[in-house]
């Protein structure tokens, strides 16, 4: 059974050295059809190590590892 509609799509980029990028962003978005239940609404996540270079902050949600640290620490 698939979602009526999907909240959210992002990726992943765990490098050592590069941060995320309007490349990176290029295809979530490029991909975004191909999921099933999304719209113009779904929301575009991306997860860094490195941070985000310019075009890279073009997400709608730009999380470094620290977010995620202090996300944990809430609970």
């Amino acid at each position: 059974m698939r979602p009526r509609r999907v909240a959210f799509v992002g990726s992943i980029k765990w490098r050592e050295r590069i941060p995320f990028g309007g490349r990176d962003l290029g295809r979530i978005a490029a991909q975004l059809d191909e999921v099933p239940g999304t719209d113009e609404d779904t929301v575009l996540v991306g997860v860094s190590r490195q941070g985000f270079d310019e075009q890279g902050r073009g997400v709608d949600v730009a999380l470094v590892p620290e977010d995620l640290l202090e996300a944990w620490k809430q609970r």
